[in-house]
């Protein structure tokens, strides 16, 4: 199939104005949910950033999931997943497997953390928290 070069100009400028168009609607979306909620918003950039945290977005337990990733104070999760982003991501799925609420991620994640982040994050303890 042969293209002019009108069309492929044209077809290039479609591309541009669709990739320009995407790209704005997702700022205007980020910058929306830093107002509304900036834990969230933190949430949604570390997903982004880390692969291994983007599975829990279509988890059956989504929003449980990522409050528990939002509940942490400052920088805990960021920290905890610099450590072993492994153990992280194996508490999630504990907290989603027992029935967990986010706050007992948060106090696991919080002990662990006074730990040499070798070992997993240990839930156990907090399962009185329960959703």
């Amino acid at each position: 199939m042969k293209i002019t070069k009108t069309q492929l100009k044209r077809l290039i400028k479609e591309e541009l104005e669709t990739t320009m168009n995407e790209g704005m609607f997702q700022d205007i979306a980020s910058a929306i949910l830093r107002v509304i909620s900036p834990q969230y918003a933190k949430v949604v950039e570390l997903i982004k950033k880390r692969p291994a945290l983007a599975q829990f977005v279509d988890h059956p337990e989504a929003l449980d999931l990522l409050a528990a990733m939002a509940y942490p104070p400052k920088d805990h999760l960021e920290r905890a997943l610099e450590m072993n982003e492994d153990a992280v991501v194996a508490a999630l799925h504990e907290l989603a497997e027992q029935g967990l609420a986010p706050k007992a991620f948060s106090f696991a994640l919080a002990s662990w953390l006074g730990t040499d982040g070798s070992g997993p994050i240990d839930m156990s303890n907090f399962s009185k928290f329960r959703r």
